[in-house]
Formats: C-alpha cells, structure tokens, sequence
C-alpha cells in the first residue's frame, strides 16, 4: 500500500498511514489466524495475502515506471529497449504455462507484466521517438501473435472452440 502511495506524492501528501495501516491490519489477521479467530475460509485467505501481496506489488511497477514517465520524459532516455522488449518476451513465456495450469494469479501476473512493464514502456519509448516506429511495429505484431497462438493452443488443448471460453474458466476457477 506505501509503495502505490508514495507513486503519486506530488499528487498526494508525504505519509507513512497507508503503510502503517496495512502492516496493523496484516498482524491483526495473523494474529487471529494463529489464535485459531477465524474461519477456515479467512485462515484461507490470510494464507494467500502474501501471494497477492508479492503479485500487487510486482504488476505496480510498470504502472510506477509508466507514470513517472509521463511525469519526467526525460527519464525514458535511460530505459533500454531491450530491456523492455526481453521483459515482454520473458513474461509472455508464461502467458501459456499459467493458461495451461489455470493458475489465475500466475496468469493474471505474467499477463500484466508482458501488457504493461514490457509492451507499456516500449509504447511510452516510441511515444516519446526513443524507438523506431519499425522496432514497435515489428515488437507489436510479435507479441499480438504470440498471445493469439497461446490462446489458440490453449483452446486446442483443452478442447474448446473459443479462446474466451478458456478465459472464463480461468477467471471464474471452474
């Protein structure tokens, strides 16, 4: 919660509540689930606090890089890339495993990853001319066909005859 906060303090005031508060609520549900006060369902869910927590904070970074880009173009001139391009590539890999296990918060991170940190900064590269319209061109027809073979394939394996219906399950967990 501090580390979205502080992304936007021009914008915000300078405090450490958000922080503070998330850590007293955070001990207060272990705590309980340690004491045995919750049901099996909350124990459930303060087991997988720290598992979103870690995919929360890894999908706010693209949008912290992508803001302080907006904010201070002269930053992007230090961004490589490459980096970013290998950042898409690297995240888009596991678009398909987390399709294929339906694992929906390993798909939701990859995905978000692959659309925003990778595929969002080399938008923000060549919206600020940092990159050849070529090198996005060919970086977004790439990544347009990667993400429909992995649908397709994904539809194929599991037999289904539209990629929004392995979507779905996914989503919802059936």
């Amino acid at each position: 919660m501090q580390v979205m906060w502080s992304t936007f303090v021009p914008y915000l005031p300078n405090t450490i509540l958000p922080g503070a508060l998330s850590f007293v609520v955070a001990v207060a549900a272990v705590v309980m689930a340690r004491l045995g006060k919750l049901s099996e369902k909350g124990t459930k869910f303060v087991g997988a606090i720290s598992g979103w927590t870690a995919t929360l904070l890894f999908m706010w970074m693209p949008v912290s890089q992508m803001w302080t880009n907006f904010l201070n173009p002269d930053n992007i001139k230090g961004l490589s890339p490459v980096s970013m391009l290998l950042a898409m590539i690297g995240n888009g890999l596991m678009i398909p495993r987390a399709l294929l296990t339906r694992d929906f918060m390993w798909f939701l991170g990859s995905s978000w990853a692959s659309f925003f940190y990778g595929y969002g900064n080399l938008a923000c590269l060549y919206w600020f001319n940092s990159i050849s319209k070529e090198f996005f061109l060919a970086a977004t027809a790439g990544f347009e066909l990667w993400i429909g073979m992995a649908l397709w394939r994904d539809t194929v394996v599991h037999g289904y005859s539209s990629p929004f219906t392995s979507l779905k399950e996914l989503i919802s967990g059936s």
